[in-house]
């Protein structure tokens, strides 16, 4: 399929002080997958939306995204031959809110996804803001998990007021500001120093929605 490219330093060239030793022509990235959107509803009335993508008949796995994010991340990831589902958790993309809610909320909701879906048993992975979610679930239902894997997890931290998390925090309450502030961040990302953007970011502490 189409792939994004983006052009890579050339061999020696220093980035903030490094000095890039070997480098591809190009850095490539798989176009997203095409989702298989859905909404169930849940047994307090509230509306649960996710997306499937991959094979519908191989075996299912639960992508609990990060934050800010949605159910469309699940499309980056490369899996092939498996069967992909990932909830939006209460008030992202196609989910209605849930004021107050906890961890162990996000795991009793994805908990009733499954019955909808008629699923027993699911490996599930947890990536970043989406791991402690990942992590409620296994731990409350440990007989509809079978595997859990984290991926750069994030867990609740102090936010400093003027930190890039607190800067995230704030604005993932503030849906109708994040279309533009994502299509800022993507062209910091491609065409910025992605270096100095992880030192910034690093000054920051990682937290959960």
């Amino acid at each position: 399929g189409e792939a994004f490219h983006r052009p890579a330093p050339a061999q020696g060239t220093p980035v903030q002080g490094h000095a890039v030793m070997a480098a591809p022509a190009s850095l490539s990235f798989p176009a997203p997958s095409a989702p298989r959107d859905g909404v169930v509803t849940l047994p307090d009335g509230r509306r649960l939306g996710f997306a499937e993508y991959g094979d519908p008949a191989g075996p299912p796995i639960v992508y609990l995204h990060g934050y800010p994010n949605c159910r469309r991340e699940a499309g980056l990831m490369p899996l092939p031959g498996v069967r992909l589902i990932a909830p939006d958790r209460p008030g992202y993309g196609l989910s209605d809110p849930l004021p107050g809610r906890g961890l162990r909320a996000v795991a009793a909701d994805v908990t009733a996804l499954l019955d909808a879906l008629g699923l027993d048993r699911v490996r599930l992975i947890g990536l970043s803001g989406g791991a402690p979610y990942a992590a409620a679930l296994a731990h409350d239902r440990p007989d509809r998990i079978a595997a859990t894997a984290f991926v750069c997890p994030l867990g609740p931290a102090a936010v400093s007021a003027d930190s890039p998390a607190a800067l995230l925090h704030a604005l993932g309450r503030r849906p109708r500001l994040l279309p533009l502030v994502a299509g800022v961040a993507r062209t910091v990302i491609l065409r910025g120093d992605p270096l100095a953007l992880a030192g910034r970011l690093r000054r920051g502490r990682a937290m959960t929605d």
